[in-house]
């Protein structure tokens, strides 16, 4: 038996080891020595982020903002679909004031006038509900497109686009009503039309051009390009126009020439041929400005522009040589210093015995 004593030493069991351990009470011991840990520590952990699709990690002080786009958004679908109901409502009303206007013999511009000046914006939209309205009748139809270009001449081409979509068969007295009204828009008018109703160019042209002659030109571009004119297309183009403007005649071949996508010697030549036919006394300036437009197609221009002084018993002004043997001319007119020979006319027959009197024919 071991006897310990109190004072001095102390036993100590070690459940480890299983055995004593003795510790003397003098002195410090590191064995014995207690240290913090970390896994004493307590550690706080924040909550896990709210994630989306879109969004990964967004964060939680965001969600008020995609609220308030969220509001937004609901707010503008529902202000857009009550702005489509009350424009549809305003041509139902339109449509209905012109039918009682008709109805009592009264002025349908102006029931136009006044829905106009309520909204400027919308005068297309007024312009094809009355004509709606109208219906087929071509005296209302351009009584009602005039007095839409003058309430509102900045939309003088959206009423033309409406009015000959509503009613195609009208379209030279849309175009010729709306020019005649806002003459300073006539190639933005004339272009609009052609867009809307492209196999009616040349109309298109004829109308708008006879409103403004000074604009043929322009004209002329404008319908070329909205219609998308095929070469066929632009030498029906070019004729309305020369016919309708003669002194503008050269500046069409030109504007025509231009807005023709690569035209070949050939269509220049046929685009000179079409406007000397329709204004031969202007062939000089014609030939001249083709040229300048197309120098590539001088040869073809120059022949054309002979056979239009030909066939209008002219002279040659390009002294276009190779008619005449030996000289310049057209075949018409001899060259200069010679005269023509002596046209002879033969006596009148002397036969006796002409065929069919039963005497036999002479062999």
């Amino acid at each position: 038996m071991i006897t310990i004593r109190k004072k001095s030493k102390k036993a100590l069991m070690d459940p480890a080891l299983g055995v004593f351990i003795w510790a003397v009470k003098r002195g410090h011991s590191l064995v014995v020595k207690r240290y913090p840990s970390k896994l004493d520590m307590r550690v706080r952990f924040p909550l896990p982020a709210i994630s989306s699709p879109e969004k990964p990690a967004l964060r939680i002080r965001n969600r008020p903002i995609n609220m308030k786009k969220t509001i937004f958004s609901a707010l503008l679908g529902t202000a857009l679909a009550v702005s489509s109901a009350s424009a549809a409502i305003d041509a139902a009303a339109v449509t209905t004031a012109v039918e009682q206007a008709i109805a009592a013999s009264e002025s349908i511009s102006a029931v136009v006038n006044a829905e106009i000046a309520k909204s400027p914006e919308d005068a297309a939209d007024i312009v094809k509900a009355a004509i709606e309205a109208a219906g087929t009748n071509a005296e209302m139809v351009i009584e009602i497109v005039k007095a839409a270009c003058v309430a509102s001449p900045a939309s003088a081409a959206a009423i033309v686009s409406a009015a000959v979509t509503a009613s195609p068969s009208t379209v030279a007295g849309i175009v010729s009503a709306a020019v005649t009204a806002v003459p300073a828009s006539a190639s933005t008018i004339a272009g609009a039309a052609s867009v809307a109703a492209p196999t009616a160019s040349a109309v298109i042209v004829t109308a708008a051009t006879e409103a403004a002659p000074t604009s043929a030109a322009a004209i002329v571009s404008a319908v070329i390009t909205g219609a998308a004119a095929s070469p066929t297309a632009v030498l029906a183009i070019v004729k309305a126009a020369t016919t309708a403007a003669p002194a503008e005649a050269a500046s069409v071949v030109t504007a025509a020439i231009s807005g023709s996508s690569a035209p070949t010697a050939q269509q220049v030549a046929a685009i000179v041929s079409e406007a000397g036919a329709a204004a031969p006394a202007a062939i000089t300036a014609i030939a001249a400005a083709a040229t300048s437009a197309a120098p590539a197609a001088t040869t073809q221009i120059a022949a054309a522009a002979v056979t239009v002084q030909s066939n209008a018993g002219g002279g040659n002004p390009l002294n276009f040589p190779g008619t005449v043997p030996g000289g310049k001319g057209d075949g018409v007119t001899p060259p200069a210093g010679e005269t023509k020979p002596p046209v002879i006319t033969p006596p009148p027959t002397t036969d006796v015995n002409p065929p069919g009197k039963g005497q036999g024919i002479p062999l």
